[in-house]
């Protein structure tokens, strides 16, 4: 069994964990035990680092003995100018999400910024019992919750240089106003003290 919590300068580093790991179980009466699930959980959920974690996604993904696919969050936030739904997110209503948290549909869920963002246990379960690894991108909160119900399983925080670029970095998308920046900055202040 292996818990890393590791500070991405080394993916190759990652990438040995990965090959050299225990499987690992989500939940002895819901998960199959055969594969193993990555957590890649950045501050701020999807947007600090982006193009960063898409080279480290990409960067184990070379790698196909690693078998490893990526998990599509569910959110209740709108989506964005060419977000398609399905792939980038899955787009639910608020009632929706609220609905499967009591129907015990998330292996983690968090509310960030006025909306649910959460990981979809049955997808996550399917991808496993087919074989992946899954790699799972979600913001600290969650991330917390997945090493609590999966103690081995490998977590990598991505951070930005600093936090006047990632202000630069949030502000670049042009995609939330200032009260929504403001509440990411604040919690990327908080979060950055994990570090």
């Amino acid at each position: 069994t292996i818990l890393a919590r590791s500070f991405v300068s080394s993916p190759s580093g990652i990438v040995a964990l990965l090959k050299n790991k225990n499987s690992l179980d989500i939940s002895s009466k819901t998960a199959s035990p055969r594969n193993s699930s990555l957590s890649l959980h950045s501050y701020l959920g999807k947007c600090i680092s982006f193009a960063y974690e898409l080279c480290v996604i990409a960067f184990f993904k070379k790698d196909e003995s690693l078998n490893l696919t990526y998990s599509i969050s569910m959110t209740t936030r709108q989506p964005r100018q060419g977000e398609v739904d399905g792939v980038d997110y899955i787009f639910v209503t608020r009632e929706e999400f609220e609905q499967k948290i009591k129907e015990g549909e998330f292996l983690e869920w968090a509310e960030f910024v006025g909306n649910y963002y959460g990981t979809s246990l049955t997808q996550v379960n399917k991808l496993r019992e087919e074989g992946k690894n899954v790699i799972l991108e979600i913001e600290v909160q969650g991330a917390n919750i997945v090493k609590e119900k999966c103690p081995d399983a490998i977590s990598i925080f991505i951070i930005p240089p600093s936090i006047e670029e990632l202000e630069r970095r949030i502000r670049g998308r042009r995609s939330e106003p200032e009260e929504i920046i403001q509440q990411r900055l604040a919690k990327a202040a908080q979060e950055l003290k994990l570090v």
